[in-house]
């Protein structure tokens, strides 16, 4: 894509977004780069999302913060 109108972006398919928990499997046990947000994943797929605040979901009990099925307990 370097002569095209999204040159220098990042581009993805449905079935890149398909497989990125088997790209992130393959890659979450390595070292963080200098200026990276570790736990970045894990804060988007099993924090409160954009409807419960995050007071509330800190406020919740700790059991319901077990993950089953890929998901926390209260989602």
């Amino acid at each position: 894509m370097r002569d095209r109108p999204a040159a220098g972006k990042f581009l993805f398919n449905a079935e890149t977004i398909d497989r990125l928990q088997t790209y992130y499997e393959r890659v979450k046990d390595l070292s963080y780069r200098p200026g990276a947000t570790p736990g970045i994943y894990n804060a988007f797929v099993y924090g409160p999302g954009l409807i419960v605040t995050r007071s509330w979901a800190k406020a919740i009990p700790g059991w319901s913060k077990s993950i089953v099925l890929g998901k926390t307990i209260w989602q």
